[in-house]
């Protein structure tokens, strides 16, 4: 069995696939392949369901406020829940946080935090969640009454960039502060047909019609200046990566076996 052989490049990228028998004369001499064992009987392995959670990456942030209850909006009452942006680039002012937001995608996945409760009388809790979410068991933080507690963690935040407090005990105010931010992946599986098999912040992709194996596979945001790496799932396939032409936020993906034509399926990762 040919196992492929990935090439990563920028703007442009080739990505070469070990070749067949009838591979040309400029492509690269392969060593002769490991011939493998043949399987042998084992103990039965218990079915275990598939994991389909998907990894995001850090990005720190300079530490930045996004909101302040002492100053805009007044402490949350007991028993009360208040939506507030962490995310994106509106909303910041009117609750305190750094006009024009703190440099924290609306589309990050989370947020690495600090919030501060200056309690009132009372001892209580604040619990902290993705706005959207069920209210989770868990408590962020405990005070105690006349106390200031801070308290650092990372809380999910909802497609709009905001994440929901709730404060359980006594008024009290808030202040968050953040300090970086989790993003998932660009990624995407196409079937050689061009249907999104599975895929990570990609809005699609499909065989561009006219052609025989040329796809496009569409992203969240602009990657016409990121690096893409691609992997065919077939041996003796060549694939061709470039920005699509005129669509800031897709790839192009070109599929060929022997110099011809092939469509394929395929394996894309696009780095930003």
């Amino acid at each position: 069995m040919k196992r492929a052989t990935l090439v990563l490049a920028g703007a442009s990228v080739l990505v070469l696939v070990a070749g067949a028998a009838g591979a040309r004369a400029a492509d690269v001499t392969r060593p002769t392949p490991v011939v493998q064992p043949a399987a042998t009987g084992q103990a039965p392995i218990a079915a275990t369901s598939l994991d389909t959670a998907v990894g995001s990456t850090f990005t720190p942030v300079a530490a930045c406020r996004v909101a302040d209850t002492r100053t805009h909006g007044g402490p949350l009452a007991a028993g009360a829940s208040r939506d507030l942006f962490v995310g994106g680039t509106t909303g910041f002012a009117p609750q305190g946080g750094t006009s024009g937001g703190c440099g924290i995608p609306a589309t990050a996945t989370a947020v690495a935090v600090t919030i501060t409760g200056l309690s009132g009388n009372h001892a209580g809790y604040l619990k902290a969640f993705r706005t959207g979410d069920p209210e989770p068991a868990a408590v962020f933080l405990n005070y105690s009454a006349r106390s200031t507690v801070s308290v650092a963690s990372t809380v999910g935040i909802s497609s709009n960039g905001r994440v929901r407090v709730k404060d359980v005990g006594a008024p009290t105010n808030v202040i968050i502060d953040v300090t970086g931010y989790f993003m998932a992946p660009l990624t995407a599986q196409v079937n050689a047909t061009g249907n999104l098999v599975t895929g990570s912040r990609t809005s699609g992709s499909f065989l561009i019609p006219m052609t025989t194996s040329g796809y496009q596979v569409n992203f969240d945001r602009d990657v016409s200046a990121c690096t893409y790496a691609a992997s065919s799932f077939y041996a003796g396939y060549t694939l061709t990566v470039e920005p699509r032409s005129g669509v800031p936020n897709a790839v192009y993906v070109l599929s060929e076996s022997g110099g011809v034509a092939a469509p394929g399926w395929f394996y894309l990762t696009v780095t930003c």
